[in-house]
C-alpha cells in the first residue's frame, strides 16, 4: 500500500496498492469477477444499467470512485475489453478530476490493445504524456506506446518511443525491453527498405 497526499487537503492520506499489492488483489478476485462477468453477461442489455446502478448503490458515495476503479480493473484482469472501456469511460464521465483518472486512461489503451486497436491505444497514450507530463507513470506509458506503434508497425515512431524512453529512463524497469524494441524496430525497418 502506498499513501498518496491528498487532491484537496494536504493532510488527508489516501491509500493505493503497489503495483505487486495490485497484482494480488486482482489475483485473489478474478475467480469471483468471473463469475459475475458470467452473470452479468446473462442480463438483456437494457437492463445492465439498473443493476449497475444497484451495485454502486451498494457502495458508500465516498468510496464509489474507487469500487468503480476496481471494476475497471477487474474487467480488464478478465480481458473483458468491451465491458472494461464502457467502466472506464463512465468512470471519466463521472470523476474526471479524480487522481485515478489518468490511470483509468492507461487502462483504456491497454483494452484498446486488447481489442488489437492500437492506433486507438496509441492515441490514448498520447494524450496521457501530454496531459500529465510529471506524472510517475509516464515510463511506462512511453514504452507501451512505443510498444503499440511496433504492434500496429509505425517502426519510426516506435523507435522514437524507444529512443526517448533510454534517453530519459536509462536504468528503467523496461529499459532491457526498450533497448530490445528498439533494435528491432530498426532492423525490420532496413530489412523492408533493403526489398
Amino acid at each position: 500500500i502506498v499513501q498518496v497526499q491528498g487532491p484537496r487537503d494536504r493532510r488527508q492520506r489516501e491509500l493505493y496498492p503497489t503495483p505487486k499489492g495490485r497484482a494480488l488483489a486482482l489475483a485473489l478476485a478474478v475467480p469471483q469477477s468471473r463469475r459475475i462477468a458470467a452473470a452479468l453477461a446473462e442480463i438483456a442489455p437494457g437492463d445492465r444499467p439498473a443493476v449497475e446502478r444497484f451495485l454502486m448503490g451498494m457502495v458508500n458515495p465516498e468510496l464509489r470512485a474507487q469500487a468503480h476503479y476496481c471494476w475497471i480493473l477487474t474487467a480488464n484482469a478478465v480481458e473483458d475489453w468491451d465491458q472494461s472501456l464502457a467502466l472506464a469511460q463512465t468512470f471519466l464521465e463521472r470523476y474526471p478530476d479524480n487522481p485515478l483518472a489518468p490511470e483509468t486512461l492507461y487502462l483504456i489503451a491497454n483494452a484498446f490493445e486488447g481489442q488489437r486497436r492500437y492506433a486507438d491505444a496509441v492515441g490514448v497514450l498520447g494524450e496521457l504524456l501530454e496531459r500529465y507530463p510529471q506524472h510517475a507513470l509516464v515510463p511506462r506509458w512511453l514504452f507501451t506506446r512505443g510498444y503499440n506503434r511496433t504492434l500496429a508497425e509505425d517502426r519510426v515512431d516506435a523507435r522514437r518511443d524507444f529512443q526517448a524512453y533510454l534517453e530519459r529512463y536509462p536504468e528503467g524497469p523496461q529499459a532491457p525491453d526498450a533497448r530490445l524494441w528498439y533494435a528491432l524496430s530498426w532492423f525490420f525497418e532496413n530489412q523492408s527498405a533493403a526489398a
